[in-house]
């Protein structure tokens, strides 16, 4: 099963314009569609490299003057995560309304190439049909301290969205290197698919790993490696999680999720409290 993105080395003096994010053009092969409909992800090696440069020089402005809205660390809680109180209370897990926030990430997420890569994996491979970005989902920078960030339990993110269908696919955008040890995520592949029953999860909604009936499962589980400007698809109800960061940089990701033209988000819902945006 190949999944890792190959290794790469950027030239020093590599700049790029702006504008250069809205352009696009490259589709899925039906090696690459039937991958992701067999696992429930897709790595795309070094799809944004030419857009990186804007996007993580972006990335690297907001975070070093943060501004609401945002989660942090410890609002979260999760294991590792420090008190509000304490040293570290302040750090940001996600800086949330990635598309309000920035122009360059806007047109990054709704660009004609992000539209040729998302279609056929949410609209049953019939890229004619559209395409919509969810902003109440996801739509943020995430952000990983060296210092204080904490450990994500397995979960399937479809878990707190409310749609007609739970067919939605993320994309996530490596803005530096993501491996295990700098809490790279880790995926499930199939788990998509399956059938689970509501007592292979606790009651905060992640899948138990206490429990016999869920080890044929966790023992499938591989570890996503991905380079700066690498792209990763998954769909909504693939199982992953990541640990806290144990290197010493901040990692940096951009994370935006989509429906296809037959799925809505259902009314009344925090998944339909703010206008799609059609791509």
């Amino acid at each position: 099963m190949t999944h890792l993105a190959t290794t790469r080395v950027l030239p020093e003096n590599w700049v790029i314009s702006p504008a250069s994010i809205v352009s696009g053009g490259e589709v899925l092969t039906s090696i690459q569609i039937n991958f992701f409909q067999q696992y429930g992800y897709l790595v795309l090696p070094g799809a944004a490299l030419n857009d990186l440069a804007v996007l993580r020089a972006e990335a690297q402005r907001q975070l070093a003057h943060p501004e609401q809205p945002m989660e942090l660390e410890a609002t979260v809680g999760y294991p590792g995560a420090p008190l509000a109180n304490a040293e570290g209370g302040d750090t940001v897990r996600r800086l949330l309304k990635a598309t309000e926030r920035s122009k360059v990430w806007l047109d990054w997420a709704t660009s004609a190439q992000a539209k040729a890569w998302l279609a056929p994996l949410v609209n049953d491979a019939d890229p004619a049909k559209k395409v919509w970005l969810n902003p109440n989902h996801h739509n943020c920078l995430m952000t990983k301290s060296p210092r204080y960030s904490s450990d994500t339990g397995w979960h399937q993110d479809i878990r707190y969205w409310q749609f007609k269908q739970p067919q939605l696919v993320s994309m996530w955008l490596a803005l530096g290197d993501e491996r295990t040890e700098n809490g790279g995520l880790q995926v499930i592949p199939g788990s998509h698919a399956a059938v689970f029953s509501s007592n292979q999860f606790d009651e905060k909604k992640f899948f138990r790993t206490d429990f016999t009936t869920n080890l044929t499962w966790l023992e499938k589980s591989v570890s996503i490696e991905l380079n700066a400007g690498d792209v990763l698809l998954f769909d909504s109800r693939l199982l992953h999680k990541a640990s806290r960061n144990h290197s010493e940089l901040t990692k940096l990701s951009l994370v935006f999720t989509y429906h296809g033209e037959s799925n809505y988000p259902i009314a009344g819902t925090r998944s339909a409290s703010q206008p799609e945006i059609k791509l």
